[in-house]
Formats: structure tokens, sequence, C-alpha cells
């Protein structure tokens, strides 16, 4: 998986998700992208950070019911973590590595 890095931004828009979705439950680590899935942000002017910041924040997207207990779990024991949300018609994914190292946006074609 080719991918390119994906800029933070500001601090008012982590605290205006704190107060709608909670604290962080995880690190991101370094966040990245595929670059059809960079471009398709790019493409239809999407901020990626505020998918992420729901992925960080337990807000799963829109996987079944035993995804997000999964993801639960998780977080709590230091898993793989794994939302989707629908963006523009197309499905995309947020990976969390179980390290935390890193958390990838791409489209579940290119995992």
């Amino acid at each position: 998986m080719c991918t390119a890095p994906i800029p933070n931004v500001s601090e008012a828009a982590d605290r205006a998700a704190d107060a709608t979705f909670g604290p962080p439950q995880f690190a991101l680590g370094q966040i990245v992208a595929t670059k059809a899935f960079a471009s398709f942000l790019n493409r239809h002017g999407i901020n990626a950070m505020n998918y992420l910041r729901m992925h960080e924040r337990g807000q799963w997207g829109d996987v079944p019911p035993e995804d997000a207990r999964a993801n639960d779990r998780a977080v709590q024991f230091g898993e793989r973590i794994i939302s989707s949300f629908s963006i523009e018609g197309a499905t995309v994914w947020i990976i969390t590595e179980a390290d935390r190292s890193s958390s990838a946006l791409t489209f579940p074609a290119e995992y």
C-alpha cells in the first residue's frame, strides 16, 4: 500500500470534537492515506481529520454491532481498530495498528 502523510489541523477543532464525542480513546500514531484516497479527498474537498477525530473517540461509523464491540475490546487490549465511513458514496476505512504507531485511510479494495 503506497501512502502519503495527512497533516494535523487546529486545536480548536480538537476541542470541538472533545465536546461532541468525548476525549480521544487511543493514539492515532502517524496518519497516512493511500494515494487514491488522498486524491479522493482532494477531489471532493474533504477534511479527513473530521473522520479521524470520530475514529479516535470511538465513533466507528458504519460497522456492524459485532465489529463495534470488537473495536471497543481492541481499544482496551491494544489490538487493531477498523472504522468504516460512507463518504461521497464511497466506503472508506480508517485502520489504526495494534501498536498505535500509525493510522491509515484507505478504500477496502486497497487493503
